[in-house]
This record gives C-alpha cells, sequence and structure tokens, in this order.
C-alpha cells in the first residue's frame, strides 16, 4: 500500500504540474509573441538646408554644413536632390550621419592619389558634380587628419574647375 501511495502521489504531483504548464502556456498564447518594450519605427538624423546663388556659396554651404553637424559628432552628407527656387536660387539639404556609421561617399570621381599640399582639381559642369567633388576632397582629407579647402574658376572656354588643399 505504501508504494501504491507514493506512486499516486507522484502522479499526482506530475499531473499538478502538467495542469500548471498547460495553464501557463495557455495564458502565454492569449499574450503578444514578444515583450521587449517598446519597438522604434522611425527615426531622423539632424539635418539643414541651405539656400545658395553660386558655386563658391555651396562650397560655403558644405563647410557650414559640416560645422553644423560636427556639433553632433556627425558628418555631413547630401542628402537629395539640389532644387531650383523661384527666386532664382537654390537649395541643397544635409543630413548630419553619425561618424562611426556615416559612409564613405560614393566615388563619382575618384580622389586623386596626391599628397596634402598638392592641390585635387575636379572639372564639373553642374552644381551635383561640383558638391560630390566637395565631399570625395573632404573625405581625403578627414584621412590626412585635415578638412578641405576650395577655390573654384571658370576658364576662358566656360568649363569650370574646383581645386581643393587639404589645410590644419
Amino acid at each position: 500500500m505504501i508504494t501504491k501511495k507514493a506512486n499516486g502521489a507522484r502522479a499526482s504531483r506530475i499531473c499538478g504540474v502538467a495542469g500548471a504548464l498547460l495553464a501557463a502556456g495557455a495564458l502565454a498564447a492569449c499574450g503578444p509573441i514578444h515583450s521587449a518594450g517598446p519597438e522604434q519605427v522611425y527615426a531622423n538624423n539632424p539635418s539643414v538646408t541651405y539656400t545658395y546663388s553660386n558655386d563658391q556659396e555651396l562650397l560655403m554651404a558644405g563647410d557650414r554644413a559640416s560645422a553644423f553637424c560636427g556639433q553632433y559628432q556627425a558628418r555631413s552628407l547630401r542628402s537629395g536632390t539640389i532644387t531650383s527656387n523661384p527666386d532664382g536660387t537654390s537649395s541643397v539639404v544635409f543630413e548630419c550621419v553619425p561618424l562611426a556609421s556615416a559612409p564613405a561617399p560614393a566615388v563619382a570621381m575618384a580622389a586623386p592619389a596626391a599628397p596634402a599640399a598638392t592641390p585635387m582639381t575636379y572639372s564639373y559642369s553642374t552644381s551635383q558634380e561640383l558638391l560630390q567633388a566637395s565631399q570625395n576632397a573632404e573625405s581625403y582629407c578627414m584621412r590626412l587628419g585635415k578638412r578641405s579647402s576650395a577655390t573654384v574658376t571658370t576658364n576662358p572656354n566656360g568649363s569650370k574647375a574646383a581645386s581643393f588643399h587639404c589645410v590644419p
């Protein structure tokens, strides 16, 4: 009899544990699949928009965007396109991307392999090409621990060129 009682008590305990597990499973099935807290669905880096009238002002806007983004330990990347405004100016938007996750700029024009003292010269015909050249030069100079400085010239034949120097 003692053996039967022990087997009966053990069976009773197993049924109790199984019942508790079944009840817990039923309750879990009614709740969410996972409860890891809030889920981020949208984030936006700081950005800054500048209007400009000429190529030199576009380069200045890029410099100012770099300074603006620097306060967020980020680098500026042009986002979107350059747009023309009804008043004859143009607008450009720069997004601030954290330095750790900032992608290298797309290389539309390869940065010349030149010593820091030698100017990097790019020919361009659109504001978009000028801005890309500026970002390429900035990336090159940043790898040297410097920043870029630019001079824009219009050649006698009407073509345009930008020369970039790495400066302290």
